[in-house]
């Protein structure tokens, strides 16, 4: 059963390590807003995320963050796991934290939690500025933000997937999954169907992905 103790430490920001540099993952802010809209607006990033509106506007970007900080600030006020917990899962909300950041604080990535709706599970997303590509950034982010999650939400059960056309972020969930699992993972297919706008070589509209679930 969840905790019900009372939290203090849901506005400290997540740390983790990777290659030796300090990153932190922490809620969105306001003066994020340039920022998400220069990453999200690059085709490299976009079209790999079947959700992401193309083009990306500044003004999809303000809309976004202003509906995420109104929603964590609802959650991080709630003083106990449990009650976040059903408040989380019961309204569909992302987990607060999710915007990785640089040592100085910029902006550079996202690593997400959010539940699908109807069910006891939450779907891993993520993306990165492509300057820090290949910086083994993403799988220390994963897993930091899972373990915060367990330990400040009660999330107990992971689900992401990969096209196949994206072999890079296939890699990091089979990492990712198999080090933060206490069973077995499980590997299945399924089909997504792609924007026609969302162009990437090789890739059909209606295209596999592979599909991980496990346990924390």
């Amino acid at each position: 059963m969840a905790s019900t103790k009372k939290n203090t430490s849901l506005d400290q920001p997540i740390e983790f390590e990777a290659r030796g540099h300090v990153y932190h993952i922490t809620p969105f802010r306001e003066d994020d807003i340039p920022a998400l809209h220069k990453i999200l607006a690059q085709e490299v990033v976009s079209d790999r995320l079947i959700r992401v509106p193309k083009p990306y506007t500044l003004e999809m970007a303000a809309e976004w963050i202003t509906t995420r900080i109104a929603s964590n600030s609802a959650l991080l006020s709630i003083p106990t796991v449990e009650e976040r917990k059903l408040a989380l899962f019961s309204q569909a909300r992302p987990i607060p934290h999710e915007a990785i950041r640089s040592s100085s604080g910029q902006y550079i990535g996202c690593v997400s939690l959010t539940p699908p709706g109807g069910e006891d599970i939450i779907e891993l997303g993520y993306y990165l500025h492509p300057d820090y590509h290949g910086k083994g950034i993403m799988v220390p982010a994963a897993k930091a933000v899972l373990k915060w999650a367990k330990e400040e939400f009660g999330i107990g059960k992971v689900f992401s997937t990969a096209d196949r056309m994206n072999p890079q972020s296939a890699a990091v969930i089979d990492r990712v999954s198999r080090e933060t699992s206490i069973a077995d993972v499980q590997k299945g297919e399924m089909i997504l169907t792609w924007p026609v706008e969302k162009k990437v070589a090789g890739r059909e509209v209606n295209s596999i992905s592979t599909i991980w679930t496990w346990s924390i």
